[in-house]
């Protein structure tokens, strides 16, 4: 009997590989985690499994490079979500490593994740305005915590703009990646703290998040006016990256201190509902269905609202996420889909800001998107897969050539949904069915340590 020449065969799919100059019909061959072979007519009986794909569209494993999976915002249910959203790769923009590293094992559906760790004033740094020394030696203990970048929180849990200023030099100078939610003590985090982001990175290499989190109209008293002033300053700054995504509401911490919510954004929200900014003022949001709770419900997350939200909110000890209706698609679409002179997108790519907070819609806004003719699959493609992976460094993603990475989505387009997730070659998700566990931790050099102690499976990135 022929030995076999492939772990897993997917079969006459329409393979879609943009940076391999690949739209067609045509076989996937994987070995040992990798793809191998990509061509018509591949030997079906030599392979140990085979998945017919026909239909379907068989892109690069799509990548989430901005999901929240952490325990203390209640969406450790979000690595499961995401598998079955079609997701191969997220990035967690908030950490901490130990609560990925934790929740890979024991909540772990089989995709890759890697993780930023949150500059969180009074709890990983000691105040609002760190020194140097507090700087260095936070970086250096999240590289060796398993984290890949770090996380400016400032619409929530704000530094002052020096000490903002200072994390972007100092982890320019280290070569460590770094996302902003923009805001400071001083400035907001809206449109004008975006304006401020910029100025303080000071020609550093800096990501800004969710730029449609900023373009609400707060400024202009027009979404679509902000998202136009966004658009062009970002054309203006070439040292900054960004994402979007396209979901009307928001996810922010519902975790109340002294009868007060820790979020700034919490409190905005609030007080733009006309409610008092204090844990009081978020019952009465929550019961009279201005915020929707998130809450696990069989294994995974969902809003719910009124007296069944406050239930759940109470039962959490208001330590879990809330949700508010604050996103307008008026500039949420032109900032996903905006193109400077040459052709390239404005905005880097697209996100969803979702694993625990369930707003996992990648692929349903963003096939939406291809189907309006707002973008071309291979569009998607590129804002969801490509881009991401050379956002991070995670080289052998973003494409299906030969040596690449065996991380697939299949799509249905027909119906919008993912069919299949395969990460490393395994399948994760067919058909809705979370068949993976475990997962991979993405990490430096200085995380392999923390990540064999955490009990997980690593992967070291350049």
């Amino acid at each position: 009997m022929a030995s076999k020449v492939y772990d897993l065969l997917l079969s006459r799919g329409r393979i879609i590989d943009p940076l391999n100059q690949r739209d067609g019909v045509a076989d996937l061959g994987i070995v040992g985690g990798k793809v191998v072979e990509v061509g018509e007519e591949l030997p079906v009986d030599r392979a140990a499994q085979t998945v017919a794909v026909d239909g379907r569209l068989v892109l690069p494993g799509l990548i989430d490079p901005h999901v929240h999976l952490s325990y203390w915002f209640g969406c450790q249910a979000g690595y499961r979500m995401l598998a079955r959203a079609g997701i191969t790769t997220a990035v967690d923009a908030a950490g901490p490593p130990d609560e990925i590293i934790r929740g890979l094992r024991e909540r772990g559906a089989g995709i890759n994740v890697a993780t930023h760790n949150v500059v969180w004033p009074g709890r990983f740094v000691p105040s609002t305005d760190p020194s140097k020394s507090d700087i260095d030696r936070f970086i250096e203990n999240s590289l060796r915590g398993g984290a890949i970048a770090l996380k400016l929180l400032g619409g929530h849990f704000p530094l002052t703009a020096e000490a903002t200023a200072r994390v972007i030099e100092q982890a320019a100078s280290a070569g460590v990646f770094v996302t902003f939610h923009v805001g400071t003590t001083r400035t907001p985090g809206d449109l004008n703290g975006f304006f401020e982001a910029v100025e303080l990175a000071g020609g550093r290499r800096l990501h800004v998040a969710h730029m449609n989190a900023y373009c609400r109209g707060q400024l202009s008293g027009e979404p679509l006016a902000d998202a136009v002033q966004a658009l062009d300053v970002l054309q203006r700054s070439p040292n900054i990256t960004s994402d979007s995504y396209v979901f009307s509401r928001n996810g922010t911490p519902a975790l109340c201190t002294d009868g007060v919510p820790v979020s700034r954004v919490t409190r905005n929200w609030l007080v733009e509902g006309g409610y008092e900014a204090t844990e009081s003022g978020l019952t009465q949001a929550i019961l009279d269905g201005f915020a929707w709770v998130i809450a696990e419900r069989d294994s995974e997350n969902v809003f719910v609202q009124g007296e069944e939200g406050y239930a759940a909110w109470r039962e959490a000890g208001t330590d879990t996420g809330v949700s508010f209706e604050a996103n307008p698609y008026t500039s949420m679409i032109p900032l996903a889909i905006a193109k400077d002179s040459k052709g390239d997108f404005i905005v880097t790519a697209l996100c969803t800001d979702g694993g625990g907070i369930p707003r996992n819609a990648l692929v349903e806004k963003g096939l939406g998107l291809v189907r309006l003719g707002a973008l071309t699959i291979q569009e998607f493609v590129q804002k969801a897969s490509i881009a991401p992976a050379h956002l991070y460094g995670f080289n052998d993603k973003g494409h299906l050539g030969p040596g690449a990475d065996a991380d697939v989505t299949v799509l249905d387009p027909l119906h919008g949904v993912a069919t299949h997730t395969i990460v490393e070659g395994r399948i994760v998700m067919e058909g809705g069915r979370v068949l993976g566990r475990g997962g991979t931790l993405l990490v430096t050099t200085a995380g392999v340590k923390e990540a064999r102690a955490g009990g997980v499976e690593y992967q070291v990135i350049a």
